[in-house]
């Protein structure tokens, strides 16, 4: 099969916000004035790339279940829909426990 040019667009227009979110987060953060506070920052700063990145994430799940779900065979949509479920689960718990690790460096370097 050869992917619809929409579908295809789609994809770079999501991974180009992706990119474009991230470069202004980085930006942001290694302003002198952002720098020279980095551990009072870093809960803030590390909150909003976690949002970037899992909504990221996530739309790139829902994008792919889409091209499952167009393109791909019913077993396959299936089993994706159970592997998107797994991934978000563990995902999530990644986000929580690197939250908290990043609060225990604030408090320890803050």
């Amino acid at each position: 099969y050869t992917m619809e040019k929409t579908d295809l667009e789609a994809g770079q227009a999501l991974a180009t916000e992706y990119l474009n979110q991230s470069k202004a987060l980085y930006e942001n953060a290694v302003k002198p004035a952002q720098a020279e506070k980095f551990w009072e920052n870093l809960p803030e700063h590390f909150n909003k790339t976690l949002e970037v990145q899992q909504s990221f994430f996530n739309k790139t799940l829902d994008y792919y279940q889409g091209l499952y779900e167009k393109y791909g065979l019913e077993y396959q949509q299936e089993n994706f829909k159970k592997l998107s479920a797994i991934y978000k689960d563990s995902y999530q718990t990644m986000v929580e426990t690197t939250t908290a690790n990043a609060k225990l460096m604030q408090d320890l370097f803050a």
